[in-house]
């Protein structure tokens, strides 16, 4: 679960205070989960009204930074960036794709649609051995309501040029938006998290015939997510 920070960050590319009680996630190789060569460690808190995620990317030569790409909306994957994916976790619901660089160069889209504009901030910093990149997402700009959907479902992953590097939280073997590989990003406390992904243990049978129907999990992949 996300938990939730009493001072909001400032969106600065500098990590501050409030990630001091962030949820972490650590990016591995998108396929294989192995640790890459240069690692990436994402903090996540969050308010009533938006969530905060603050990236701290190794890079041990800062001169191999790839950061090119200028163009709002233009073709940042083509430098160092990381990448967030967020949807309500059903097929038939928006997918946002959210993307900066390590120049602080954004781009978004919503349903693979580059004409969509998000209301979302940003910044990048630099620090001894890697960059930094820091996102403000007002959840009401995305269409997220945590009252009514407290667990999204998503990705974390980043691109890294030098070598080649691709790292997710969570595996994407079939690519960063395939939706079957996301995982729950938890707006709401660990108790109701834990109740709200439960999976009845036993199943219930349909009069005498050998159907069987269940209270399947709403947020667990399935082929609505494919």
């Amino acid at each position: 679960t996300v938990p939730v920070t009493k001072t909001p960050p400032v969106i600065d590319g500098a990590r501050d205070a409030a990630y001091e009680v962030g949820a972490k996630a650590i990016l591995n190789d998108y396929k294989t989960g192995a640790p890459p060569k240069k690692g990436t460690t994402v903090e996540l808190v969050r308010d009533s009204a938006a969530l905060y995620l603050f990236f701290a990317c190794d890079e041990p030569n800062p001169d191999a930074i790839h950061a090119k790409v200028t163009a709002e909306d233009g073709r940042v994957w083509e430098d160092d960036c990381v990448e967030l994916l967020l949807t309500h976790g059903l097929r038939r619901e928006p997918l946002y794709h959210l993307i900066v660089s390590a120049a602080g160069t954004r781009f978004d889209e919503k349903d693979a649609n580059p004409g969509w504009d998000g209301s979302w901030e940003s910044a990048v910093g630099r620090y001894p051995g890697g960059w930094t990149a820091e996102l403000k997402l007002p959840l009401a700009a995305l269409g997220f309501d945590p009252a009514q959907t407290p667990v999204l479902k998503g990705n974390i992953c980043r691109e890294e040029k030098g070598l080649g590097e691709l790292t997710t939280w969570s595996p994407a073997t079939a690519g960063f938006a395939d939706r079957s590989g996301f995982s729950h990003i938890a707006l709401c406390a660990a108790e109701e998290f834990a109740q709200l992904v439960s999976i009845p243990k036993k199943a219930k049978p349909l009069y005498d015939k050998g159907f069987l129907v269940w209270s399947a999990d709403p947020y667990e992949a399935c082929f609505a997510d494919t």
